[in-house]
């Protein structure tokens, strides 16, 4: 089934300066619709965050038609065999997949790992493809990065062959992995809502990755009709979370 008009959302998960969003509260926007609604009367205001207000509705899929999708779908190596076979090859395409699993265990730098292993080669295992890291808990480490690039660039080719440009290789490669830092949950949401705007302005987007989905959210509670209330509750260091979605391969 799909809508008559876009789902709406609140005006706190768009994009926006605080004076734009100053303006457009103060003229009666409360959420997408809204905005959609004094845009086409002519609102610049509202037209210049209108983009963000969509999609028009959703789309379906035939079941025949996923089965299809299904079968030719790539995947990505996860760069162990035993763990790549158990995924049935590694990771695949168009899929969301949840990483969870005590403090300490590695996820973070598994994530990392995978923004590596995204820009390989098909036959390599890799989508040849950009990443998108979101670090929600200040964990993303550049040096750590830098270093399993290093090692991912030696083990590609031989010292001989990779030595006179391997540092430009690393250039590249960290290049290609695109860091979003947030801060709180507000700012999580709207990167979210924002995210078909970022893979569309970057087409080699393979995949995301998101460390961790429930940072922001652990001392919050959820109340009636969806409004989040502060809560004097420490952190209980339950499991972290990674989401991955590869986007496009």
């Amino acid at each position: 089934m799909t809508p008559s008009g876009p789902v709406p959302r609140p005006l706190s998960t768009f994009l926006m300066d605080d004076t734009t969003r100053a303006t457009l509260a103060a003229a009666g926007a409360r959420n997408s619709l809204d905005v959609l609604r004094m845009a086409a009367s002519g609102n610049d205001t509202a037209a210049s965050v209108a983009r963000q207000a969509g999609p028009a509705g959703f789309s379906s899929l035939s079941a025949l038609d996923s089965l299809k999708r299904e079968r030719t779908r790539k995947t990505i190596s996860t760069g162990s065999k035993a763990l790549d076979g158990i995924l049935g090859s590694g990771f695949s395409c168009g899929q969301v997949v949840e990483v969870a699993g005590p403090p300490g265990l590695g996820k973070t730098q598994f994530g990392m790992q995978m923004c590596i292993n995204v820009q390989m080669p098909v036959d390599k295992g890799g989508a040849d493809g950009d990443a998108i890291y979101i670090d929600t808990e200040g964990s993303f480490s550049v040096t750590r990065v830098a270093e399993m690039s290093l090692a991912a660039i030696d083990a590609s080719c031989s010292m001989i062959a990779c030595q006179p440009n391997r540092e430009q290789m690393l250039d590249a490669m960290l290049d290609r992995i695109k860091l979003f830092r947030v801060h709180d949950h507000v700012e999580q949401i709207a990167l979210l809502n924002q995210l078909e705007d970022v893979i569309r302005n970057n087409g080699k987007i393979k995949l995301i990755v998101l460390d961790s989905i429930a940072f922001h959210f652990r001392s919050l509670k959820i109340g009636v009709c969806g409004h989040v209330a502060n809560v004097d509750t420490p952190n209980t260091d339950k499991d972290s979370l990674i989401w991955a979605y590869v986007h496009v391969c």
